[in-house]
């Protein structure tokens, strides 16, 4: 028997053991903890930040943790502006920074490191940090503060260059780098501080080329065609700054006002973005698409325009000129000819605009022999349409010939002759002319070899079906448009949910507008003062210093129901 409880007892001694080896064999690691979320944070600078009497070559910023350096070329601002970047490197926790450049007397210096600096482990940044010193006796302490929003759309400019200039020439942006400069954040506010209380020249730039000069002619552009002074209340703003009363445009029934960028304050400026027009007329592309198909892209619409053809085996009547609806594209539909390339002189006002020079048959020249003429329905598969509209037909090269005995049109599944016509010259929109009955179910039947095109090709059977919607459908809206000024121009637009333009109309007086047969839909109202008259919105010009015509939205939707009327009055005011 006590042979047995002593083995027993090893056994238990010898399982004891094991246990504890097992333990201490899977350490399990100790939690690290919350994950750290706080950016670095600065514990001593030297000089101190803001010195005054700077005199040093060398700056030592020291933070918390270990730090680094994400973005710098397009984080860091300094202004005033260095013709010698600053050389700066991170040593451990610190921040080196050494001035390469001359420094201006008695002027104060502000580096703005944005987003640049932030710790090693997690990446978090320390937003806004800015080291500001001073050559002279004082750091100064005023301030310009202001918006960017693009002209057309008042949406908010993000990270366009805001600059101020101490000279007052009209040359400066295109010829001399900024005194002072910033960016605009998400919202298109821009912010320049520890400026001298003196008068600037302000420029806001999207520049394309990184060089702080305005040398390219697309680049996007902002002014103010006055000079500013920072931090004064007798600031004098230009007349593109809306510091407008509560009253524009106000919306009976809505309670609300004019949506603007926030009303102008002292020090605050709203800026317009704006792309400056070269009136200069060219063409900007020009390609073979397909056999028989040229396409010629012009930098602005085409007016008075005429084509001469030189190729000896093209005829004017071997080719159909098309333009699409905004005039600055043209395509060339070719019949088959014995010519292999194209040689056409394109004039504008009986004057030369350019000359094309192009193969019209790719290299695989043969034609497949399944080719065949596609159409498109202005519709999709059984969707609803107006009633009171034509439906289309789109191919996609010119028609030659139809078999009007291959066309039927089908109303409530009863056969009804089939009206059409070409909408277009170049005969490409086959439109259908018979009047459409309210709330009915249709079908339109191409049979095959239906139609053939200018190359021969033909359809294969094609089948669209649609309904047509009711008249209890629609709403009517009417706005009664009240003009504080009479005699001034306007272009008033019923925007849709896409942003695209429903309505439009042109007023110089006030009126009720009457708008039926509207589907139920929330629209925006947007309001261009046409200053010159011409029936579209202008941008601006810096060389002439005119600002892009203003244009206004009205907060809150204007909402279109069924069978309903709704009527809103507007007032605008100059």
């Amino acid at each position: 028997m006590i042979k047995y409880l002593r083995a027993l007892k090893r056994i238990i001694t010898c399982i004891v053991i094991l246990y504890m080896v097992w333990s201490c064999a899977n350490i399990v690691p100790p939690s690290g903890g919350a994950k750290d979320v706080m950016p670095p944070r600065v514990l001593r600078c030297e000089p101190s930040n803001r010195a005054a009497q700077f005199k040093n070559k060398q700056i030592k910023i020291v933070f918390d943790e270990y730090i680094q350096l994400k973005n710098l070329n397009t984080e860091l601002m300094i202004s005033p502006t260095m013709n010698v970047p600053p050389n700066i490197t991170v040593r451990g926790k610190s921040l080196i920074i050494k001035i390469e450049d001359t420094l201006r007397p008695h002027t104060t210096y502000n580096m703005y490191f944005g987003n640049a600096i932030a710790d090693i482990t997690e990446s978090n940044s320390l937003g806004n940090f800015s080291y500001v010193f001073s050559t002279g006796e004082f750091v100064d302490s005023m301030c310009v503060k202001g918006f960017i929003y693009e002209a057309f759309d008042l949406k908010p400019a993000e990270d366009i260059y805001v600059m101020l200039y101490d000279s007052v020439s009209d040359s400066v942006p295109y010829f001399q780098r900024p005194l002072y400069i910033t960016k605009t954040g998400k919202n298109g506010y821009f912010e320049l501080n520890n400026l001298r209380d003196t008068a600037y020249k302000i420029f806001a730039l999207k520049d394309a080329n990184m060089n702080l000069l305005f040398d390219l002619p697309y680049e996007k552009i902002a002014f103010i065609d006055s000079l500013i002074r920072p931090n004064l209340p007798d600031v004098k703003f230009s007349n593109q700054i809306d510091s407008l009363s509560n009253k524009d445009s106000l919306i009976k029934g809505f309670d609300t006002i004019a949506e603007k960028p926030p009303l102008a304050k002292v020090n605050v400026y709203n800026m317009f973005l704006f792309e400056q027009v070269d009136s200069t007329q060219k063409v900007l592309k020009k390609a073979l698409v397909r056999k028989g198909l040229v396409s010629v892209s012009f930098k602005y619409p085409v007016k008075d325009f005429s084509i001469k053809y030189w190729a000896p085996y093209v005829k004017k009547e071997d080719v159909i000129e098309e333009f699409n609806v905004l005039n600055d594209t043209l395509k060339l539909w070719i019949k088959d000819t014995l010519a292999d390339s194209l040689v056409a002189v394109l004039y504008q006002h009986d004057t030369v605009l350019d000359t094309l020079q192009l193969g019209i048959k790719p290299r695989a020249s043969k034609r497949a022999s399944n080719a065949k003429l596609l159409a498109t329905f202005s519709a999709p598969p059984g969707a609803l349409i107006d009633y009171f509209l034509k439906p289309v037909v789109e191919f996609n090269s010119p028609v030659s010939k139809i078999d009007s005995g291959s066309i039927s049109l089908f109303e409530d599944t009863v056969e009804v002759k089939a009206l059409y016509s070409f909408s277009d010259s170049a005969h490409r929109f086959l439109q259908f002319d018979n009047k459409l009955k309210e709330g009915s179910a249709y079908e339109l039947l191409f049979l095959q070899n239906a139609v053939t095109d200018i190359f021969g090709y033909k359809n294969d059977t094609l089948r669209y079906k649609f309904k047509t919607r009711k008249k209890e459908d629609y709403g009517t809206l009417t706005l009664n448009v009240k003009l504080m000024v009479e005699n001034k121009h306007y272009i008033l637009q019923l925007l849709n949910e896409k942003g695209s333009v429903a309505f439009e109309n042109h007023i110089h007086k006030s009126q009720k507008i009457f708008m039926d047969r509207m589907l139920p839909e929330k629209y925006t109202l947007k309001i261009i003062y046409d200053t010159n008259a011409d029936g579209k919105w202008n941008t601006g010009s810096y060389k002439e210093k005119r600002q892009p015509e203003k244009v206004q939205f009205i907060k809150g939707e204007i909402i279109t129901r069924a069978n309903w009327d709704v009527e809103t009055e507007i007032y605008i005011e100059e």
